[in-house]
């Protein structure tokens, strides 16, 4: 019995091994019971991420890497199970749909990478109108890309702040620093004096 394990650290969970390893949970599962199918540390490919390791009974192991599409994963759990997967079936169609860019926009929600967050809803808005038309629901989405432009700009505002207030400081220009701290007094210490 093969095992496939898919690495879940730093460089392959960016990348999005947590869709990847969802994709071959779901194909592995449809195509044998008796592929098994585990997270995993740090393979050391990580400048091919995301990557997925292939451990045959004999102990050879098959290396798969820059899995990027359900076509990659599919191809990683035939190479595991001899088997050709069943990506034709609309049913497995159905839950892997989107999960991919859902688990990337997550990351970048995560790891405070407003852009591409909202480039992953946008992507995602766009998809689902170009398969549905105009009927598509995706009042989600755009509930979704407004959240995230609100904590993108909560996040923005108070670095900002603090960006104007050190670079005051190192300025040395005591009457602004004062007339900032009157504004903003979270930024500094109650106790400052002109000897400071």
């Amino acid at each position: 019995m093969s095992s496939i394990h898919v690495c879940q650290a730093g460089s392959c969970r960016r990348a999005g091994s947590e869709a990847v390893l969802v994709e071959i949970e779901e194909l592995a599962s449809a195509i044998d019971d008796q592929c098994d199918v585990r997270r995993s540390g740090c393979l050391g490919l990580c400048s091919r991420a995301p990557a997925a390791v292939i451990v045959e009974e004999s102990g050879e192991e098959i290396v798969h890497t820059r899995i990027q599409s359900l076509e990659e994963s599919a191809n990683v759990v035939t190479s595991a199970t001899g088997r050709k997967s069943p990506l034709e079936d609309p049913a497995i169609q159905a839950r892997l749909a989107g999960v991919r860019a859902m688990r990337l926009r997550e990351h970048a929600i995560k790891t405070f990478r407003w852009n591409g967050a909202l480039k992953a809803v946008g992507d995602e808005i766009v998809s689902k109108r170009s398969k549905d038309g105009r009927k598509a629901r995706v009042g989600h989405l755009v509930s979704q890309a407004k959240e995230l432009i609100k904590k993108a700009a909560m996040m923005v505002r108070p670095l900002t702040r603090c960006l104007r207030l050190l670079k005051l400081i190192l300025s040395g220009t005591w009457n602004e620093l004062q007339r900032f701290r009157s504004t903003a007094p979270s930024f500094t210490s109650n106790r400052m004096t002109a000897s400071e």
